[in-house]
């Protein structure tokens, strides 16, 4: 493929997964119509040579930092060899920091020795130092996943993938790293059929301003859905997922994670008084492109504000990206090196008012869903509304009214048997605190959610 069919094949031609008529981001790898054309005229008039004095010197590629000289540089203890059986495997690497004080960190740099073999790193931090003393006590180099089972302890500072092996933020933005504490990194290897000796290294640069922000940086997965993660074979599968804040953010970069089985992903965020914050949408998920996402500039979140994520799962032989033939049921396993339904978030500001567990299961429908329709008129509403709903089949329905915390605020109904057909239901929200709120309607194991106003 030339030049000229690259730049005239459009948008679709680069990998660049997120939707741009839904938000754009920094670094994105696109030429403008002008730039286009410029070159299109240079090809078509035979690619003349301009002044030869002009040409900026040629790249020199190292294995140096693509940065500048790093202030420290941590590397793993010794060779970790991949084996060479053809199957994924997941690693972690207890690399002690040296740390004898605390340290701000405004860039980190990866340096894998066998770069097409890595799919991603976690990076995070144990300040407790046990599983310093688990490793120390374990035959081999590294952690098994499974042997690690939750890593509470640490703090997630990033991801690396080879679409970013750099994570860097402005002057008096960046990570904070305690005194002595352990870096831990869970790395996915790929499969390969011959063993790889592989042994990482991490470029680290200091940040000497005096005033810091620290990044933050938290995941909402599939291990906070309330009820499990669990994609039978053969179903094509939305899910829904919600967590608040009650504290104001500023917003840096986000970064989802769905793996084979995930098809597309939204994100969005909506306020107090109702206004939606879109945020990322990739319609085509790409299971070989995880990175953070730079916004163009931070994304103020107001204390109180909803977050919404929305994905798809396709669970079946049609899935081309399906790591199982034929499709095997799909639950949350920490054991694996997989994040089927994550989304990575780096924020500025008070992240401690945040729930472990401040995620709801709000929507899991088949394509046969038995609730045909589900809607509150009026909304916004000040005294009354009423909820209309329609079902396939005969079913037990409860409908639950919840605040932004998740919290249960008025329940509807309880547990009744409603026959197939439409069916009206009067909310008296008259006595409602004004905002907003969200109202589940559930039959059977489907659940479906609708936003409601009270002004």
């Amino acid at each position: 493929m030339n030049i000229q069919s690259v730049i005239n094949a459009g948008p679709h031609a680069i990998i660049w997964p997120p939707d741009t008529a839904y938000n754009h981001f920094q670094r994105e790898p696109f030429l403008t119509v002008d730039e286009i054309n410029t070159i299109n005229d240079w090809i078509n008039n035979g690619m003349p040579q301009g002044d030869p004095y002009l040409c900026p010197p040629g790249p020199i590629f190292t294995n140096e930092s693509s940065i500048d000289n790093p202030d420290t540089i941590v590397t793993m203890a010794q060779h970790f060899t991949v084996p060479g059986d053809y199957q994924d495997h997941c690693k972690v690497f207890v690399i002690p920091s040296g740390f004898t004080q605390e340290k701000f960190v405004r860039a980190l740099e990866f340096n894998p020795c066998i770069l097409n073999d890595v799919h991603h790193i976690l990076i995070s931090i144990d300040t407790t130092g046990t599983l310093a003393i688990k490793d120390a006590n374990t035959p081999g180099y590294g952690l098994d996943r499974d042997s690690v089972v939750t890593i509470d302890q640490s703090r997630l500072l990033t991801i690396y993938s080879p679409y970013d092996r750099v994570s860097r933020f402005p002057v008096g933005v960046g990570y904070r790293i305690p005194a002595g504490a352990d870096l831990i990194l869970k790395v996915h290897y790929i499969r390969t059929s011959i063993p790889i000796d592989d042994s990482l290294s991490l470029n680290i640069f200091f940040d000497d301003t005096t005033v810091h922000q620290e990044v933050h940086t938290f995941a909402v997965n599939e291990d906070s859905v309330s009820g499990g993660f669990d994609v039978l074979p053969n179903i094509v599968l939305s899910l829904q997922q919600l967590f608040t804040t009650c504290n104001p953010w500023s917003l840096l970069s986000i970064s989802p994670q769905l793996d084979g089985i995930g098809k597309s992903i939204k994100f969005y965020s909506v306020n107090a008084t109702n206004d939606t914050i879109p945020l990322i949408h990739i319609p085509v998920w790409n299971p070989d492109v995880r990175r953070f996402y730079l916004f163009l500039e931070p994304v103020a979140i107001d204390a109180g504000s909803a977050f919404f994520s929305e994905a798809t799962f396709d669970n079946t032989i049609n899935n081309p990206a399906n790591p199982n033939d034929p499709p095997e049921e799909i639950t949350h396993d920490c054991s694996t090196c997989e994040d089927y339904y994550s989304v990575y978030l780096q924020v500025l500001g008070d992240v401690s008012c945040l729930p472990a567990n401040d995620c709801l299961d709000l929507g899991i429908e088949d394509n046969s869903p038995n609730v045909q329709s589900f809607s509150l008129q009026p909304n916004p509403a000040r005294d009354q509304s009423m909820i209309s709903f329609s079902l396939r089949t005969a079913n037990g329905v409860s409908i639950t009214i919840y605040d932004l915390c998740g919290r249960v605020y008025e329940t509807v109904i309880g547990n009744a048997i409603f026959s197939g057909g439409k069916h009206d239901v009067l909310v008296n929200a008259k006595n409602f605190s004004p905002g907003l709120y969200l109202v589940e309607l559930k039959a059977g194991n489907e659940i479906q959610l609708q936003k409601f106003v009270k002004e």
